[in-house]
């Protein structure tokens, strides 16, 4: 257990801890430092239960017009992550070609909302839905590259969008299954339940390279070796909530903030398990 003092409420859920809300008074508030990164991933793997729990009844449950056509309704980019959405969503999505992923071969839509028009919520938009190879939406939460949110305040909005997603797929699935249909056949059918979500954290090779200690980088945000057995473990927790995590590096340049970013590629970074137990990944 944590050798530090509690910090959580489980009030606030996975996304409220994501967005580092105010904690009620008396409480301390959670903090990603990552100095303490590995007592307050362990935090989250034991309060994990109540956090999910909230998550769901605070997800918000929008009723219609996901946006899930971004060629009849663009959004102009602004930002870095926002330019890294629109030039993925461009090579992969419908007007786009070749495999974004094994587990995600195609991108449908950006800057999905899920909250109602005008409803008071610190839910914003899924970065980018994707789609399985089986046509169902496949949550990708994406960092620029000089974010300093470190893997596990990533870790908590991932899981966060991706229990928003299956909570929203009563219906998001009547606009889902048509759009599927529109761009691959009508062949294809979705399910009325979505048992399982992948979600995916994926982000540009800097942001890897900062965060994990590459050859190159200045080390001043890479996660301690010792958090490293904890992130693993509470990536294995996810799944018995139906949460299938795993991460991906986008490849590309970014030549100034008015253009758009070249992406070349992208391909999975096996952060947790697969015989490595746990170790960070070179380049």
């Amino acid at each position: 257990m944590a050798s530090n003092p509690r910090t959580i409420d489980p009030a606030l859920g996975l996304h409220g801890l994501a967005q580092r809300l105010d904690a009620p008074p008396g409480a301390a508030r959670f903090s990603f430092q990552l100095r303490h990164i590995r007592e307050r991933c362990e935090e989250v793997v034991a309060c994990l239960p109540e956090l999910v729990e909230q998550t769901r009844r605070q997800a918000p449950r929008r009723r219609r017009d996901y946006h899930l056509d971004r060629t009849s309704h663009p959004r102009s980019p602004r930002g870095a992550e926002a330019r890294w959405e629109h030039a993925m969503w461009q090579k992969w999505g419908p007007n786009g070609r070749g495999t974004y992923l094994p587990t995600c071969p195609h991108l449908q839509a950006y800057q999905v909302p899920l909250k109602r028009p005008g409803e008071e919520s610190r839910w914003g938009k899924v970065d980018l839905l994707g789609v399985s190879p089986e046509f169902l939406p496949v949550v990708n939460e994406l960092k620029q590259p000089e974010s300093n949110e470190n893997v596990l305040r990533m870790l908590t909005e991932m899981a966060a969008y991706g229990i928003a997603v299956q909570e929203a797929w009563p219906t998001l699935r009547c606009e889902w299954e048509p759009a599927m249909r529109a761009r691959f056949g009508d062949a294809v059918r979705v399910p009325e339940h979505l048992e399982r979500v992948s979600v995916i954290g994926v982000a540009p090779t800097a942001f890897w390279a900062r965060h994990l200690g590459w050859p190159g980088s200045d080390g001043t945000r890479r996660v301690p070796d010792e958090a490293w057995p904890c992130v693993c473990a509470l990536v294995a927790a996810f799944r018995e909530y139906h949460l299938d995590i795993s991460f991906a590096v986008v490849e590309g340049t970014a030549e100034g903030q008015a253009l758009l970013p070249t992406v070349t590629g992208a391909r999975r970074l096996k952060l947790c398990g697969e015989g490595r137990g746990g170790a960070v990944p070179s380049p």
